[in-house]
């Protein structure tokens, strides 16, 4: 919307003609990260159902120079959420993808920018999924603790926004509408397991739809085979339900 140029790569359906499909936006993690051509067994695992799954690298991302990762500083919750919407967008203005039919899905910072979309743009999704999801940016912080990697991340977020609570999805549950699901290993110990189920709690307390799926073994990679396969089970049966795909 800016004129910025973000990459993006689109998985589409076999079997399926590639006209109004129901589409699910999934951003990658980090933020300071990328999506690249490799092989994405989410991806393949969703577009597999019948979705159209798009992963753009918005303004932030590592991979396109430093000048591109710096339009992401100060934007956390805002620009850099507007590329994801700009990504829907793209597919429905080329016929690709129903807007009526979409889902925001994401790991870690993606996890972050799903739970972010139902509640800053609560009328444009129709569910989402937050896969080991930030949910308070301040407790994330604080638990990065005092290494030389913790201290460097820390920086690095704090040059993401002015303020944390302002883009913090529990501080705002009340503006979601959409169904949630929440998947989360306890072993994780990159996002500490208790932002979901802060997340949960909230979601409950306030009546809204959500699913918690809390894995006792999983850690922030899923690792485990039987993690990744009852992540997959949960995500298809989530999505079947609140954004069926025929």
């Amino acid at each position: 919307r800016d004129g910025l140029e973000i990459e993006a790569i689109l998985t589409l359906p076999q079997g399926r003609e590639a006209k109004k499909l129901p589409v699910v936006v999934m951003p990658h993690g980090g933020p300071w990260a990328h999506d690249t051509l490799d092989y994405d067994y989410w991806a393949q695992f969703v577009a597999g159902l019948g979705y159209a799954v798009i992963q753009p690298n918005f303004r932030g991302s590592t991979g396109y120079g430093d000048d591109f990762k710096r339009k992401g500083e100060g934007q956390l919750g805002l620009a850099m959420q507007d590329d994801l919407n700009d990504a829907l967008k793209y597919l429905v203005d080329q016929g690709i993808g129903d807007g009526a039919r979409a889902c925001i899905a994401g790991a870690s910072y993606g996890g972050y920018a799903a739970l972010w979309g139902l509640t800053r743009d609560a009328g444009l999704w129709r569910c989402g999924i937050a896969i080991s999801g930030v949910a308070s940016l301040r407790r994330e912080v604080n638990d990065m603790g005092e290494s030389l990697t913790g201290n460097h991340d820390k920086d690095g977020w704090k040059r993401m926004t002015p303020d944390f609570a302002a883009v913090s999805p529990l501080n705002f549950v009340d503006r979601i509408k959409a169904p949630l699901l929440m998947v989360h290993g306890k072993m994780d110990v990159t996002v500490d397991h208790s932002q979901s189920v802060s997340m949960a709690n909230r979601m409950a307390a306030a009546g809204k739809p959500h699913e918690f799926l809390s894995l006792p073994k999983a850690d922030h990679y899923f690792t485990r085979e039987a993690d990744r396969l009852a992540l997959l089970k949960a995500m298809e049966a989530f999505l079947k339900k609140n954004n069926p795909p025929q």
